[in-house]
């Protein structure tokens, strides 16, 4: 899966052995590079509808007239518009960030590896490597 783990083995004073092991929750691609454990997620309107979309995502539906929201001031009030509608009623932009979901949108191999269902299949096999070598 291209998971990356590093292990030390201790037993310095011979009473104590025991290991550590760390593990990556972020993949590796088949390159060797790191791949990305969230991705900017931004939310985009069109006809009414909300919908979120990645940066490469957005250039495509882009095209099928979808459109960031940013915050202007709206009187007294904030509110999330696209620029379209906010320049055609005069409002003023007062962020420069789209609206986008609170943590992005995560990888789906580190969001299978982060599950409660991996964690139970990784110990099982684990329970069964460590008595198999105990028997």
């Amino acid at each position: 899966m291209g998971m990356c783990a590093d292990f030390a083995i201790h037993d310095t004073d011979g009473h104590n052995p025991h290991a550590h092991i760390l593990l990556t929750v972020r993949p590796l691609n088949e390159n060797g590079t790191w791949q990305y454990k969230t991705e900017k997620e931004y939310l985009c309107i069109k006809d009414g509808e909300e919908k979120g979309f990645t940066a490469s995502e957005f250039k495509t539906a882009q095209k099928q007239g979808w459109e960031k929201q940013y915050r202007y001031k709206v009187g007294k009030k904030k509110e999330y518009l696209t620029s379209s509608v906010a320049q055609e009623k005069g409002y003023e932009r007062i962020d420069k960030h789209p609206k986008s979901s609170r943590y992005g949108r995560q990888n789906p191999i580190s969001q299978q590896w982060n599950s409660d269902e991996q964690l139970c299949i990784w110990r099982a096999n684990w329970a069964d490597a460590v008595n198999k070598m105990l028997a």
